[in-house]
């Protein structure tokens, strides 16, 4: 049942675990607490230290407000005045420790209209293949599906209109009043046009973020949200799938939500790395087909990391194992070039250096080269 706000506008009034304030400069109602599990305030680690400072000037401010209706009950004007400076005080220190979001748990369903149980029974068809048994299943649930179109959604359940479960092609939603968990969440005046809308999906971790476009509408027990398609993250096969379980969020964009620094969740990652021979063995993973800048490839051949920059391969430094070996190659010639030489020669070696032998196959004797000579060991 939607609101239908008291006319005494004066002080706050609850509905449904939601408290509302007047705001008579807006001439109209906002929510300003709400008994839902989930409403938060974000940023609370940061503010913590700050709360009770908030609080003791949060208390002044009320003390110097009544302390200024006492003295001012014959200034009609000033003490209007005075009130709403106040007033203006306390809401921006409220404002400041952070934004209420608004989540509930629902499960996906199928629409209830002729259309959609029209479109689930050509789908069963299809993947029973022409079993027997399978099709006279897919005729059952047929007219289980045509029976149940008037009966209202179970409490705790969302649908997409327009007989289609592809994220990126849902432009309404249909969530009912009610989650899963028994909590009753005013749709009509949680969301707004402008806010977002997330979906999480509790199995696999994907996500799908939408703009409501439009103020929510009432339809018997649920209600009604069109919206425009974000962006969606995840490994997931791009699909609400029946009867999976979904976290759905309300984002106030009047809290300030930046996009730009929204959840990391919706930053795709900019690169793929491929491990092949060439880049003519490369297959995009993309369904563009074509390569995105940032991109890697791994030569497997020769142990060279390349980035795609401007459609080229741009060759990068070498891994570091590469490194590690040619180094180590390195060392090991210096040291082989530095052992001593036996040479085997009937004349002199030519360039010898410090500790080297050789051999006099004529004469049979070892000379080694020491201090710019070679020196034989059985002279003296």
């Amino acid at each position: 049942m939607a609101a239908v706000f008291p006319l005494d506008t004066t002080k706050p009034w609850t509905f449904n675990n939601v408290t509302y304030e007047y705001d008579a400069t807006e001439d109209r109602w906002f929510v300003v607490s709400t008994l839902a599990t989930d409403s938060i305030i974000e940023d609370i680690t940061e503010t913590r230290s700050q709360i009770d400072v908030l609080d003791t000037i949060i208390d002044q401010e009320i003390e110097n407000r009544s302390n200024l209706l006492d003295a001012a009950a014959s200034k009609n004007n000033q003490q209007d005045a005075s009130i709403n400076e106040l007033d203006a005080r306390v809401d921006a220190l409220a404002a400041s420790t952070g934004k209420l979001e608004f989540k509930g748990r629902y499960t996906y369903v199928l629409e209830k209209t002729t259309e959609a149980c029209t479109a689930a029974y050509a789908q069963c068809l299809l993947e029973a293949g022409g079993d027997v048994p399978a099709m006279s299943e897919c005729n059952r649930l047929k007219d289980v599906c045509d029976a149940a179109i008037s009966d209202p959604y179970a409490a705790g359940s969302f649908t997409s209109k327009g007989t289609t479960n592809i994220i990126a092609d849902i432009e309404e939603f249909l969530i009912t009043s009610v989650d899963a968990d028994g909590q009753t969440i005013d749709w009509l005046n949680t969301a707004e046009e402008g806010d977002y809308l997330e979906f999480f999906d509790s199995a696999d971790g994907d996500t799908a973020l939408f703009e409501i476009v439009d103020e929510p509408a009432t339809a018997s027990t649920e209600q009604t949200i069109r919206v425009k398609f974000i962006n969606e993250t995840g490994q997931g096969d791009g699909n609400f799938n029946l009867q999976q379980s979904y976290d759905i969020r309300v984002f106030k964009v009047a809290q300030g939500i930046d996009l730009l620094e929204a959840d990391a969740r919706y930053v795709a990652k900019p690169y793929v790395v491929y491990f092949e021979d060439s880049p003519a063995d490369i297959t995009p993973v993309h369904s563009s087909g074509d390569l995105r800048n940032g991109e890697l490839w791994f030569d497997s051949s020769s142990l060279e990391m390349f980035v795609w920059v401007n459609n080229a391969w741009v060759a990068t430094s070498p891994p570091p194992s590469q490194d590690i070996v040619v180094t180590a190659l390195t060392s090991e010639v210096e040291a082989l070039k530095a052992k001593p030489d036996i040479t085997s020669s009937t004349t002199a070696p030519v360039n010898p250096k410090q500790g080297d032998l050789w051999f006099n196959p004529s004469t049979l004797k070892f000379a080694f080269y020491t201090s710019g000579a070679w020196i034989n060991p059985d002279q003296s």
